[in-house]
């Protein structure tokens, strides 16, 4: 009896500038990847927030910025052209800051609640 081989999934996560929600919506889509959670999140990198000098002498700060956070699994076999497509639609400029991350997790099973389909099937 020959062993079913396992598909290996991952997941994407994406967190970008908000306003290049729509682009990332159009861009997944034009890539045929039309599965995904994304929602709104605050954060802070590098830039640690904004600052900037008020009239008076003091300075005002906003700590955490509003960012857009997609979260898509997807097949091992489709991960390059995700990543491709989500840094194409966010790439502002080479070494801009602010453009988001990308993280890649390992995803070990899925499951669709209504069907039981697992794997590959539940996504």
């Amino acid at each position: 009896m020959q062993s079913e081989e396992k598909l290996e999934l991952k997941e994407v996560i994406a967190i970008l500038r908000p306003s290049k929600h729509q682009m990332t919506r159009q861009a997944l889509g034009a890539a045929g990847i039309y599965a995904y959670t994304t929602y709104t999140a605050l954060g802070r990198s590098q830039q640690r927030g904004l600052r900037f000098q008020a009239d008076t002498q003091s300075a005002a700060a906003i700590r955490f910025l509003p960012k857009q956070v997609f979260s898509i699994v997807i097949p091992e076999a489709r991960l390059s052209a995700a990543i491709a497509v989500i840094m194409k639609a966010n790439r502002s400029g080479k070494g801009m800051v602010g453009d988001g991350r990308i993280f890649v997790c390992d995803v070990e099973d899925a499951v669709r609640i209504s069907t039981d389909e697992r794997e590959g099937e539940a996504i």
